[in-house]
């Protein structure tokens, strides 16, 4: 198998550059890695309302991730141009996109919160994950580290992000801290304690999920 030694002069990172021609490549891309990730996983993990059949679960879920692709790139499309907080890279070879990765910089604490991430299967275990995550790292070099969840049935995506250095959380939150609460000790200081003591990912709160306990957080400090 080549290693990414083999291809990185011919692999190409553009950022938020998808042309109209682009857009039904990367979705293709999108759904085939993440029914390549689930297609041996039980239905019932999806939430899905009735039961799946064996022989409609695939075509399920390319729906599913088709239309979580379609809501990404819609988010990313409606965003004003002096104003864009989602940010995508695409890892092309060959002027094929192989990768497709989207995140933005959270607020809450500083570090780059990955929305998406896509990689061809068929590249996996040749470093281009890592050569990916590396260009986040220097399109936001104020941040101070990188975070995310991803559903506890995705083996392959948990091995990798382990394998670049995540360490995994207790806890993912989405609410914003409510400062006006009333409590016996400062809602602002209970915040900051438990982001210093780092056992959880606060994502965005557009990112909120049912079924939480299906997931899990990872969190990397400074590359």
């Amino acid at each position: 198998m080549p290693k990414y030694d083999d291809i990185k002069k011919d692999l190409i990172f553009e950022w938020n550059a998808a042309s109209k021609f682009d857009w039904p490549k990367i979705k293709h891309l999108f759904v085939e890695a993440y029914v390549s990730s689930y297609k041996n996983s039980d239905p019932a993990q999806f939430n899905w309302e009735g039961k799946i059949l064996k022989e409609d679960y695939i075509i399920k879920l390319k729906s599913h991730f088709g239309h979580l692709f379609d809501e990404e790139k819609r988010a990313i499309l409606e965003q004003e141009n002096n104003h864009q907080r989602i940010q995508y890279v695409i890892a092309r070879l060959h002027d094929q996109p192989i990768a497709f990765f989207s995140c933005e910089v959270n607020q809450k604490t500083a570090k780059i919160y990955l929305r998406w991430v896509t990689l061809n299967p068929g590249f996996h275990q040749m470093g281009i994950g890592r050569a990916v995550l590396n260009e986040l790292g220097k399109r936001f070099p104020e941040t101070c580290g990188m975070e995310l969840y991803t559903r506890k049935i995705n083996e392959n995506s948990i091995a990798f992000y382990k394998k670049c250095g995540f360490e995994e959380v207790k806890e993912i939150e989405f609410d914003e801290p409510d400062l006006m609460k009333k409590t016996d000790k400062p809602i602002l200081s209970q915040y900051v304690s438990r982001w210093l003591k780092n056992d959880a990912v606060f994502a965005p709160l557009d990112e909120k999920v049912p079924n939480i306990e299906r997931f899990v957080g990872f969190k990397k400090g400074v590359r």
